[in-house]
């Protein structure tokens, strides 16, 4: 989770290097509606002019964040228990 309006200091200028580092070492971004192993997910979430550290904007996208996790991996999926 990143912000333009995050009080911890991520700025958005540093969130270029996350998914490249994950792009790196094999985890490439999922355009599922469900979790994928070895896969990440992006969406913007609309959060208001009121500069906020991290955490708080949990209660924006708590809903989602659970929906998309509770739909779990499909059972066709293979899960590796390698690390990358």
């Amino acid at each position: 989770m990143v912000s333009s309006k995050d009080a911890s200091q991520l700025d958005m200028h540093d969130f270029p290097q996350m998914p490249a580092k994950l792009n790196s070492v094999g985890i490439t971004e999922s355009i599922k509606s469900y979790p994928e192993a070895g896969h990440y997910k992006q969406w913007v979430v609309p959060v208001g002019f009121e500069v906020q550290h991290a955490f708080e904007y949990w209660a924006l996208v708590k809903k989602s964040v659970i929906a998309w996790l509770q739909a779990g991996v499909p059972s066709h999926s293979h899960v590796s228990t390698e690390s990358p």
